[in-house]
C-alpha cells in the first residue's frame, strides 16, 4: 500500500522543481521584456543624443 504513496511522493517532488523551473523563465521574460521596452522608450525620448549610443 505505501509504494504507490512513495511513487506519487517521488513524481511531485520531480514536477515541483519543473514547475518552479518553469514559473522562474516566465518572471525572467516577463522582466526582459518590460526592460525592452522601457529601453525602447527611453532611446525614443532621447534619440539623437550622444550618450544613448554607446548603450547601443
Amino acid at each position: 500500500m505505501a509504494k504507490p504513496i512513495i511513487r506519487a511522493f517521488k513524481s511531485a517532488l520531480l514536477l515541483v522543481p519543473l514547475q518552479v523551473t518553469s514559473l522562474f523563465l516566465e518572471w525572467v521574460q516577463k522582466i526582459i521584456r518590460l526592460n525592452r521596452f522601457l529601453f525602447y522608450q527611453f532611446e525614443y525620448l532621447l534619440h539623437g543624443q550622444q550618450w544613448t549610443k554607446c548603450w547601443v
